[in-house]
């Protein structure tokens, strides 16, 4: 369980966990993302040592007298001009600590940018807790990590993942969320990648998924596929 301890580095919007360990420091302006990554860490890193803030410019104001051994930051806008700003004024302030960037939506390009601003690591915010260990671990370790799904859309360009044609399930009592969903499962893509594309939990997909199968009445995507290839099969 994580204790807060106020200390001489404490400010207004931060928060220092103490112990004698590892140290993280932790960037992000949703609260509650920031209090999940904090409870994660306790659990997964026992004793570390957890600097919070919810603002670069805050977290910045230490950078005289705190040492980390990693920065995650958590980056929420949808535009990457905002991204890298937050990450250009995060390398300034630490230049040299080990940065890892979390992002809340994928934006074509973004990878390649941000390791060229010093990034080691890059996750998005659906990624599951083993992938953000795996990341934190290879990071620590002086190595770059990119999360499996954000090298898959980097691969295939984003751009060419289009929901296909929409209509084939127009009868099918499928609302237009779950034809979307549909139409991704047919190009076979995994729940992971649709809950990025579509700005969704991997949750939320893998639940829409269940229904579309529950109304369609099939039991997996390659009855999908077969009905998406012949819309009269659909009961």
């Amino acid at each position: 369980m994580l204790h807060t301890k106020p200390g001489p580095l404490s400010k207004k919007n931060i928060h220092i966990y103490e112990s004698n360990k590892m140290t993280i420091g932790l960037i992000d302006n949703f609260p509650i993302a920031l209090r999940g990554m904090s409870v994660l860490l306790g659990v997964h890193f026992p004793g570390v040592r957890l600097t919070t803030a919810i603002r670069v410019s805050e977290f910045g104001q230490l950078s005289h007298t705190f040492h980390a051994d990693l920065i995650i930051l958590g980056v929420n806008d949808n535009r990457l001009f905002e991204y890298v700003s937050c990450i250009k004024e995060c390398r300034k302030a630490f230049p040299f600590v080990p940065l890892i960037v979390c992002c809340e939506k994928y934006i074509l390009g973004m990878s390649s940018t941000y390791f060229q601003e010093g990034v080691r690591g890059h996750l998005l915010k659906q990624c599951g807790e083993e992938e953000i260990l795996e990341c934190i671990r290879a990071v620590l370790q002086g190595k770059l990590f990119l999360s499996a799904a954000l090298h898959q859309l980097s691969l295939q360009g984003h751009e060419g993942l289009k929901p296909l044609r929409l209509e084939v399930f127009a009868n099918s009592g499928l609302n237009r969320r779950e034809q979307e969903v549909a139409s991704y499962l047919i190009q076979g893509e995994k729940t992971s990648t649709i809950a990025i594309l579509l700005h969704k939990s991997r949750r939320t997909v893998t639940a829409i998924k269940r229904d579309i199968l529950r109304k369609l009445n099939i039991v997996n995507v390659v009855e999908l596929l077969r009905i998406f290839n012949n819309p009269s099969q659909i009961r």
